[in-house]
């Protein structure tokens, strides 16, 4: 069987609930997408989130997941998305200390 006829069955499977094709896949792609991840972010810790939330979104979407022929292109480009989305999230978020962005006026003593 080819790679694609195997990846084609083994989505099938897990469109269809079947939870040894999903922990397949995951075995399979864990540790190639945590390599892909390392492109994007040196956090080993962020990387780890992505794929777990990516894994959590394919099991609970399983139903509504469009075909693949390739199971490892499909998970990398949406591992891509993931990953690009939270890291841009994280740089939005402020790590200052209020007490920085506070600034004291001097009034003269005159006023």
């Amino acid at each position: 069987m080819q790679t694609s006829d195997k990846d084609k069955d083994l989505w099938l499977s897990l469109k269809k609930g079947d939870r040894s094709a999903f922990e397949e896949i995951y075995r399979n792609e864990i540790e190639g997408l945590i390599s892909y991840g390392r492109r994007f972010s040196k956090d080993l810790e962020v990387i780890e989130d992505c794929v777990h939330d990516l894994f959590v979104y394919i099991w609970s979407r399983r139903d509504t997941l469009s075909e693949t022929d390739s199971i490892k292109k499909y998970l990398l480009v949406a591992f891509r998305h993931r990953i690009i989305n939270t890291m841009a999230k994280l740089k939005k978020v402020s790590y200052s200390d209020p007490e920085e962005n506070t600034f004291e006026s001097e009034e003269s003593i005159e006023s």
